[in-house]
């Protein structure tokens, strides 16, 4: 399985990173939103607990590391999953990898995200006790900003592939595009 995973990993680096770069802005936007809001809105523990069954802090055999592994890994994934539906789309021309397409389909990601947390939250047995509109909200802003690093992270890499310097001036004309 391991194997077979690095396999993967090995012909798709470029698309693994750019997936891992984007989740990332789009993680520490919402762990920012949290700081200053005072209310829990980290994806990676929301998802962890409703994962893990443990959405209460009650006690049990699930540890807060194993919370946050499986929310880590879920989340991470998806985000892995939603940049080869972007690669896709780029490559095909039904988009472009520049700022409005990544503004686009960050927003469309975003509410198909808000619709899946909100059916998942709906559905679970205990829920977690957050505000879910504040969530929901600011879950398609993250979205946004996840898909405007992809097509940057996307068309810097391309140029890079290519054997153009990142720093060409026309690299970031083109995400603007």
């Amino acid at each position: 399985m391991a194997l077979k995973l690095f396999k993967v990993y090995k012909n798709n680096k470029t698309l693994v990173r750019t997936a891992v770069d984007a989740t990332n802005y789009m993680t520490l936007y919402m762990k920012i939103v949290s700081e200053i809001s005072k209310k829990q809105m980290r994806v990676i523990r929301i998802l962890g607990r409703l994962l893990t069954n443990k959405t209460h802090n009650e006690k049990g055999i699930i540890s807060n590391t194993q919370i946050k592994a499986s929310g880590t890994f879920i989340h991470y994934s998806i985000g892995i999953l939603f940049l080869y539906i972007y690669h896709l789309l780029w490559k095909n021309r039904i988009t472009k990898p520049n700022l409005t397409g990544g503004l686009t389909l960050g927003f469309a990601n975003g509410l198909i995200g808000i619709a899946a947390w909100y059916l998942y939250m709906n559905k679970h047995p205990h829920p977690p006790k957050i505000d879910r509109k504040s969530y929901l909200i600011n879950l398609v802003i993250a979205h946004i900003i996840y898909g405007t690093v992809a097509a940057f992270e996307y068309n810097r890499r391309l140029h890079l592939s290519e054997g153009k310097s990142a720093y060409n001036s026309h690299a970031g004309l083109q995400f603007l595009s």
